[in-house]
């Protein structure tokens, strides 16, 4: 009996081999087909074929099989600032297919994604991973802490805050300012206001009609819309400008009076009899 041993065997010892044998009454021959099998592959060669604020959809070409068929494929999924780690969000895929859509993503967020072969000897090694950032999408939430304040029978002072982080879904652009008197059949007159970055936006809504209420209400929006109004405030401009009437206070022991031109007179405080 003969044997051929062939020592650290990989995929290409993969072969049909012959066996001859001969003596003094003849030759023959036999042929065998050796087949090594191990585990696949990675699969390479993957694009994003689409992308949303919530979903990516993934493409890939089918890799080496290690001689066995394939039983599935898993896509790996994590963001950016975190560790790939056993509990890693994972999707399975039919050997089937060489595509899939990802999804319940989160919008501006940069995720890694891999993907790994299976056959009947184990898993492949887990593809480059590529990098991904989902789009944006409208705010989810009104702009925060909005606060009115009448200052003068025809302007108030309106300032707020942008909406919580997490609620953004993107960078935000700017506001929508709207605002009618109270109870009016008309509609809301809007200015659109450019974000100066602070932490406290605030606008002088002006023109308006003296002693007279007003709703007013906000929106963010970011390059993908706009977000939700905030509910309606109702402020009050004042009766009177501040400077259309007299106006006293106390300093150092004296009198001080600001007349409607601004301009202050000071004199000695009446003696109370």
């Amino acid at each position: 009996m003969s044997e051929v041993t062939i020592i650290s065997a990989d995929r290409r010892d993969s072969a049909l081999f012959t066996c001859t044998a001969s003596n003094e009454f003849g030759r023959d021959e036999t042929n065998f087909q050796v087949v090594v099998q191990e585990r696949p592959d990675s699969p390479r060669n993957m694009e994003i074929k689409e992308l949303t604020s919530r979903t990516v959809t993934l493409t890939w070409v089918q890799p080496y099989s290690g001689n066995l068929p394939l039983t599935r494929y898993i896509v790996q999924l994590k963001r950016q600032d975190e560790q790939w780690l056993e509990q890693t969000k994972s999707l399975t895929v039919p050997v089937t297919e060489t595509s899939t859509v990802i999804g319940d993503l989160m919008p501006v967020t940069t995720y890694n994604i891999r993907i790994l072969a299976e056959n009947s000897l184990g898993q492949s090694k887990p593809s480059e991973p590529i990098t991904v950032t989902t789009k944006e999408e409208a705010p989810a939430a009104p702009p925060a802490d909005i606060r009115v304040e009448a200052t003068s029978s025809s302007s108030v002072k309106v300032s707020w805050m942008a909406p919580p982080k997490e609620m953004r879904r993107g960078s935000i652009k700017g506001y929508y300012l709207g605002y009618k008197i109270l109870r009016s059949p008309d509609t809301y007159t809007y200015k659109t206001l450019e974000s100066s970055g602070e932490m406290r936006e605030e606008h002088h809504l002006t023109n308006l009609r003296r002693f007279t209420q007003y709703v007013i209400r906000l929106q963010a929006f970011n390059k993908a819309g706009s977000g939700p109004h905030s509910e309606e405030i109702t402020i009050q401009t004042l009766e009177y400008a501040i400077l259309e009437k007299l106006n006293t206070f106390l300093i150092s022991g004296k009198e001080n009076i600001i007349d409607a031109s601004g301009t202050t007179h000071s004199g000695a405080l009446p003696k109370v009899m």
